[in-house]
């Protein structure tokens, strides 16, 4: 997979949800966070789908700590995040904070289990 860094607004439903892929990193930091910061201006609520995030490292989270420290922002709330991902979010006390309730492992034995009664 390509680990550019990259994102896309998507309107859904009314809610702005950011779509993160690549690395999350040092390198990718600075434009993460003018993202952030652009998108503090116009919701309350930032919801990210990190689904092709590859990976992220302290940097990407330094990225929504400072975040959630904005005067814009009530709540984020990062969805579909892989184990590596999910890994620092525990290790820092955040995952409570900012991961989405349901983990993705959890979502696909849900599906399989409903697509099983069919």
């Amino acid at each position: 997979m390509d680990s550019r860094f990259g994102t896309e607004l998507i309107h859904l439903d009314g809610q702005a949800l950011l779509v993160v892929w690549g690395e999350v990193d040092a390198a990718a930091a600075a434009e993460f966070d003018e993202v952030c910061g652009a998108l503090a201006t116009v919701t309350d609520r930032l919801v990210l789908d990190f689904t092709a995030v590859t990976f992220m490292d302290s940097s990407g989270l330094g990225v929504l700590i400072e975040a959630s420290r904005r005067p814009g922002f009530v709540s984020i709330q990062v969805r579909h995040a892989s184990d590596q991902v999910r890994r620092v979010f525990e290790i820092t006390g955040m995952a409570d904070r900012v991961l989405e309730a349901v983990a993705p492992h959890e979502l696909a034995l849900d599906q399989s289990s409903s697509a099983s009664e069919d």
